[in-house]
């Protein structure tokens, strides 16, 4: 049995019943834990999604989720100029609502890591 046929089941029953918020939540764990699994492609789909359908219905803290998440995946696979597009799309998506710490700092550190790997030389990650 795969580790993500029981989140996926989730998602579809939620997805069946019309729960809405339901399903967005396991969703969010599903991508979470595709990204966790390096399993990025199946991440970055259903976060590409989750980020167009709560952008819709103008759910700020999802779209924050699913953009960090998106930004963490697009790091991981190289991607760096999308991976920093959408840290700045979180963060400025956060700005808009009450943002806990532990989510500011999540998106502090990934924002810390898109600079450092944006910056190529030693000496300008140093001084900035």
């Amino acid at each position: 049995m795969n580790i993500s046929s029981l989140p996926q089941k989730a998602v579809q029953w939620a997805r069946d019943r019309k729960s809405v918020n339901l399903r967005h939540e396991l969703e969010l764990t599903l991508m979470s834990l595709y990204y966790n699994t390096c399993q990025y492609k199946k991440a970055e789909g259903v976060a590409n999604a989750l980020y167009s359908e709560t952008k819709k219905l103008q759910d700020k803290e999802k779209t924050v989720k699913a953009c960090l998440c998106l930004s963490q995946v697009y790091h991981a696979m190289g991607n760096i100029s999308k991976a920093r597009a959408n840290i700045t799309t979180a963060k400025t998506e956060a700005l808009k609502i009450y943002t806990p710490p532990d989510m500011q700092g999540e998106l502090d550190l990934q924002s810390g890591r898109i600079h450092l790997c944006f910056y190529s030389t030693y000496s300008i990650r140093i001084s900035e």
